[in-house]
């Protein structure tokens, strides 16, 4: 028994973060224009936006100046700049091989960085559904990704903050996504 126990506390491992070494990303930005430029807001007492930059999503969030891991897993919100949409494949192969993100995060397009007027709003703003109203043509990632398998393509709703809320009036078409 004492050989049993042994071994599995060996082969076990611990998935534990300390939560004073990481930094909750509860939104993200992500624009390109011959390289990613990402905000990434981090929530905890209040919100702070961290800018980066890089040739590719990963080597950007690298480059990333901040003194704490990334921890992707309390993730709410993904607004992507109209001029990222030829980059979708990228975009999309980052969040489907990023283990910790949950898929159930709401993805946006915007003409401009929404972002930082939410995280002007309330440090957990996602937790007030009275602060933003998206409308009923609001997308979760994992439907996109359904949506994509399925049918071949889908349609991404394009976001503008008026009166307090976000609001969608448009769509943008994204096909063939893998």
């Amino acid at each position: 028994m004492k050989k049993l126990l042994i071994i599995l506390l060996l082969f076990t491992g611990c998935n534990y973060k300390e939560l004073n070494n990481i930094a909750i990303v509860t939104g993200i930005y992500i624009e390109y224009n011959n390289q990613y430029k990402i905000d990434i807001m981090v929530s905890k007492n209040k919100n702070i936006i961290y800018h980066t930059k890089g040739k590719t999503i990963n080597k950007a969030l690298d480059n990333l100046s901040i003194p704490k891991q990334l921890y992707l897993g309390h993730l709410n919100i993904v607004i992507i700049n109209k001029n990222a949409n030829k980059k979708m494949q990228e975009i999309t192969n980052y969040f489907n091989n990023n283990y910790e993100v949950s898929k159930n995060f709401y993805i946006m397009m915007s003409n401009n960085n929404i972002l930082k007027i939410i995280a002007k709003l309330d440090p957990f703003p996602f937790n007030k559904i009275s602060l933003i109203k998206i409308s009923d043509n609001h997308l979760t990632y994992d439907k996109y990704i359904k949506n994509n398998l399925e049918k071949g393509y889908s349609y991404i709703p394009i976001v503008e903050y008026k009166d307090n809320y976000l609001t969608t009036k448009k769509s943008i078409l994204i096909r063939g996504i893998k």
